[in-house]
């Protein structure tokens, strides 16, 4: 079956798409698999009880049990390494919170490519205890400069602990820097730790955490497939800095907090529909050959949007001189002769979702010289997108770039 075929099959798994419009906010959350919103829909009405010794309960249990284990499989994660809660900003905020209370309070390092959600808790403390860095810009070979942030550490307080906060892709940009790199700078000092969000990483990507061993990981689960959750990943020495009961990171009690992890089995039931006529061996490889086989279905679409994008002269593609590579299905650009909210209004009105702004990125927005008041268009793609869709799009495009919204 070629890649066209292969999208339109697995597009038909999916209840919530519209068959009129075409969907590219994928960055924002991925569309939920029909097999996920069945899974959650028979948990709620015949297990929707709380974990005991009674049956019902007993299922419960292996329910949670099962999901768990499917997210530390996902991350390729030590057993108990992860936490799974409501949201990756509610992770972070609580993570904060303690690192707050601690009798040496932390430092902080943020690095400018990082997503506002993730940003703000660490913001929102004594600003003198916080050093930004523009390690991140387009112009950079990788995309990362690790001299600015070998720099930063240098100058700060070595008796304190040290908390690096950085981004694996930018949500604006679409572009991986090179965490492991990131990692292996903050274990070079001592009580120096890496906190990577991973949110706009994990939406086309398996995840693989021993292959950086980050002290500090979070996403958005709904960006995987799932439902809507988070996960914030710890090593063991994260867990010892934090020193914390870990539960107070996850879901509280109550039968829709653990339908969450039924729709988590039901993400990997979807993923055995991605890879067929493939049967994997365990887990692990089912996570691993799904998400590259979405990758490799959504890669040529993306491509070809960039590549349409830098060729026209009304418009400028916000990535770097490496662009082909397109590690994430991101295509942000600047629109000359009209602005990015009516370049996004027209195509709303035509059917395409997609959006305009920061992308709550403000930092490296701030530093590429994006205005506040309009940003920059951002479409996303997703797997279950198809290249008629990509067509329509480019279409739609050349119709709004060449006449401007005065002839709209």
């Amino acid at each position: 079956m070629n890649q066209e075929a292969e999208r339109h099959r697995l597009r038909k798994e999916f209840d919530v798409y519209p068959t009129d419009s075409v969907f590219m906010d994928n960055a924002g959350g991925s569309l939920v698999p029909r097999l996920v919103t069945k899974a959650m829909h028979k948990h709620l009405t015949e297990l929707s009880v709380q974990p005991g010794q009674h049956k019902e309960g007993e299922a419960v249990n292996a329910i949670i049990k099962e999901g768990k284990g499917l997210v530390e499989t996902m991350l390729n994660s030590e057993e108990g390494g992860c936490s799974i809660g409501s949201s990756s900003r509610a992770l972070v905020a609580s993570a904060t919170r303690a690192m707050m209370q601690m009798k040496q309070r932390p430092q902080f390092v943020i690095c400018n490519n990082n997503h506002q959600t993730h940003l703000t808790p660490f913001i929102d403390v004594n600003p003198s205890e916080v050093t930004m860095i523009e390690c991140v810009s387009p112009s950079l070979p990788g995309f990362f400069n690790p001299d600015d942030l070998l720099s930063a550490l240098r100058s700060l307080d070595n008796t304190k602990p040290t908390v690096v906060v950085v981004a694996q892709v930018s949500n604006l940009l679409g572009e991986t820097i090179d965490v492991k790199k990131i990692c292996n700078i903050c274990r070079s000092f001592p009580r120096t730790y890496s906190f990577v969000d991973g949110v706009a990483f994990a939406s086309s990507s398996h995840i693989d955490i021993q292959r950086f061993l980050p002290d500090f990981y979070t996403l958005s689960l709904y960006k995987m497939l799932c439902p809507q959750s988070a996960v914030l990943y710890a090593s063991p020495r994260g867990w010892d800095f934090l020193n914390v009961d870990r539960t107070v990171f996850e879901y509280g009690s109550g039968g829709t907090n653990w339908a969450v992890y039924s729709g988590i089995i039901g993400m990997a039931k979807y993923l055995e529909r991605v890879v067929f006529p493939m049967v994997c061996r365990t887990k692990r490889e089912l996570i691993v050959e799904g998400y590259s086989k979405m990758y490799e279905l959504v890669r040529p679409l993306v491509v070809k949007m960039r590549r349409y994008i830098v060729d026209h002269p009304n418009a400028t593609l916000l990535a770097s001189s490496q662009w082909e590579k397109c590690y994430k299905p991101i295509v942000s650009f600047i629109p000359k002769g009209v602005t990015p909210a009516h370049v996004v209004e027209f195509l709303n009105s035509r059917g395409v979702v997609c959006k305009s702004g920061n992308m709550m990125a403000p930092l490296i927005a701030s530093d590429l010289g994006l205005s506040d008041a309009h940003g920059a268009v951002r479409i996303s793609l997703a797997h279950y997108n198809t290249e008629e869709e990509v067509d329509r799009v480019i279409g739609l495009l050349d119709i709004v770039l060449d006449c401007g919204s005065s002839k709209l």
